[in-house]
């Protein structure tokens, strides 16, 4: 803002300068918050075209941000408490310490599809992403074991490991597709809103990505194991 001085004798005004102090917490991941970093470097026009001089400082990771890590550090303590869980329960199923890690293994390819749709999508990775990475992991197990109990079970009744494991792409690959239907269509209802937008996306992308990827990888990675212990022809 611009003021002006002058002399008690009735001389010459001179402009007097302003300096204005902000301080503030702002992103600059959002538009408004980009506006107002612009303000405060200088680099608004209306802002240059005034006598005013800025000295601000802004806090991208302020008290906002260490939330922010406080929420992502507790979901990411979760996510591991839920690995193991699975982890102890899949031993208990199968009676075997390797098992387990196979069917896990198709964990991070939902991660791959998350991802990839989140850059797509422009989206920000969000709590609610983690959330849904979280609560995917469940559905992206279940079709591994699906995948495994099939090849065990076909083993066990004399099929070759090799014709099993194909089998066991071709022949459970509808349920799993049917699975994958039924997460993408219960996660379009909230894909358009703002707050849980990112846990439709890990839902629906976590799932995709899975089940394509799943489907080869599992059986190839079971027959790889099991054909070491002995067990192909």
């Amino acid at each position: 803002m611009d003021a002006a001085e002058c002399d008690g004798g009735g001389g010459a005004c001179t402009e007097a300068i302003a300096q204005v102090d902000l301080t503030a917490n702002v992103r600059r991941s959002t538009v408004e918050d980009r506006k107002i970093v612009a303000r405060i470097e200088g680099s608004d026009p209306e802002l240059k075209d005034e006598a005013v001089i800025v000295s601000a400082h802004y806090d991208h990771n302020g008290a906002e941000g260490s939330q922010i890590h406080e929420v992502f550090r507790d979901l990411g303590i979760a996510f591991a408490a839920v690995l193991v869980l699975i982890y102890v329960l899949v031993v208990g199923w199968f009676q075997s310490l390797i098992t387990p890690l196979v069917i896990m293994a198709a964990i991070p390819f939902s991660l791959v599809g998350i991802l990839s749709a989140h850059g797509l999508l422009n989206a920000f990775f969000t709590a609610t992403t983690m959330i849904g990475f979280i609560a995917g992991a469940g559905i992206v197990v279940r079709n591994s074991i699906i995948l495994v109990d099939f090849i065990e079970l076909r083993v066990s009744q004399g099929m070759d490991l090799r014709q099993a494991v194909i089998d066991a792409g071709a022949v459970r690959f509808r349920p799993m597709l049917l699975t994958a239907a039924a997460v993408v269509a219960g996660s379009v209802v909230i894909l358009f809103d703002p707050i849980f937008r990112g846990l439709a996306i890990a839902l629906m992308a976590g799932e995709i990505a899975s089940l394509l990827l799943s489907r080869m990888t599992v059986p190839v990675i079971s027959y790889m194991l099991n054909s070491r212990g002995g067990n192909a022809s």
